[in-house]
């Protein structure tokens, strides 16, 4: 019954707004939002998706080299992306030109291919 009520206490400010009543404070930017999605869909199917089957063997690799803890470097090389968050807002602005997009998304599996392959040791 303690933690109940210490909690309600601990918590009364927020109980007591409503919510639904209080002035938005996020300005949201549904067409730069949905332009971003789109890349984003994208480069989560060519890192994850499409080389499943590499990625599978890498973490595996890392995961179960006999009697050693995970090294951190290959686990940050692992977790490695093809390009800053500065390149991807750019490649937003551009995601509507198709061959733009298909030779990025190209360029996104083959270095997810090489990377997952480099720590696989091959």
């Amino acid at each position: 019954m303690a933690i109940r009520l210490r909690a309600i206490l601990i918590f009364a400010s927020t109980l007591a707004s409503n919510s639904f009543a209080e002035k938005g404070f996020i300005r949201l930017d549904v067409e730069r939002a949905s332009k971003l999605q789109r890349v984003f869909n994208d480069l989560v199917g060519a890192m994850l998706v499409d080389t499943h089957h590499e990625l599978k063997k890498a973490w595996v690799k890392i995961h179960r080299e006999k009697g050693k803890p995970v090294d951190p470097a290959k686990l940050k090389e692992f977790g490695k992306m093809p390009m800053t968050e500065a390149e991807f807002w750019v490649i937003a602005d551009k995601w509507d030109n198709e061959v733009f997009r298909n030779e990025t998304i190209n360029s996104w599996v083959k270095f997810a291919k090489t990377k997952f392959r480099t720590l696989q040791g091959g």
